[in-house]
């Protein structure tokens, strides 16, 4: 009785140790995130597993010395970043930094009519005009009632004084939604140009892996 005791023992201790592994192999091959405590967020609980929103800001004509003070004004960032993603769709001479101050963007106003979109989506799938109408309204109600850590006025003043450094030639801004580093996830990106007098009407329906270029005045 004793020896098989000790044996039940062994292999308990003997699975556990393989437990044990498994959960430090599983954590070694997850993909690694910004910050770990996007986890935190309530604004990531609608997205994907391990995913969170980051504003990149594109620039043509200046370095981080001359724009970061701006951006520092905004409240914002400047950390220079090299996304080989992004990279593969600039010109010569822009650089990309990274905006974000805290863990994540999320909830930010860029892109947050989006949504208005589905309505043909929604149509196609069967949906009765009237369940339409309701879940948009909804979905507005909800979209008065947050709380966001940014706001169009924000970022069109921040582009226009950073046009008001002499060397700035362009302008850009994009939003994404990582699942890993910034400077090394891959994705596609799309890229458009409008004129400053477009940019803020652009700005709350941007979507997600398009670099909006704003062109000086």
């Amino acid at each position: 009785m004793l020896t098989v005791g000790v044996g039940l023992l062994q292999s308990t201790e003997r699975l556990g140790r393989l437990s044990v592994a498994r959960k430090d192999r599983i954590r070694s091959n997850r993909p690694s995130v910004p910050d770990p405590s996007l986890l935190t967020c309530s604004q990531c609980l609608m997205l994907p597993p391990l995913m969170c929103y980051f504003i990149t800001l594109v620039l043509r004509g200046s370095d981080r010395a001359a724009i970061a003070p701006v951006v520092m004004r905004h409240g914002r960032r400047a950390t220079p970043i090299h996304n080989p993603s992004v990279e593969s769709i600039l010109k010569p001479g822009e650089a990309q930094f990274l905006t974000t101050v805290g863990h994540c963007d999320c909830g930010t106003v860029l892109g947050h009519q989006r949504g208005r979109d589905h309505a043909a989506k929604l149509a196609k799938k069967g949906w009765s005009p009237s369940k339409i109408e309701r879940c948009l309204s909804d979905r507005k109600r909800a979209d008065e009632r947050r709380q966001r850590p940014d706001s169009v006025d924000l970022w069109s003043n921040l582009v226009r004084d950073l046009f008001a450094l002499p060397d700035v030639q362009q302008v850009g801004l994009l939003l994404q939604a990582f699942s890993s580093d910034v400077e090394t996830e891959v994705f596609n990106v799309r890229r458009a140009t409008v004129g400053f007098d477009d940019f803020a009407a652009r700005l709350p329906k941007i979507r997600t892996r398009e670099l909006l270029m704003v062109e000086r005045s």
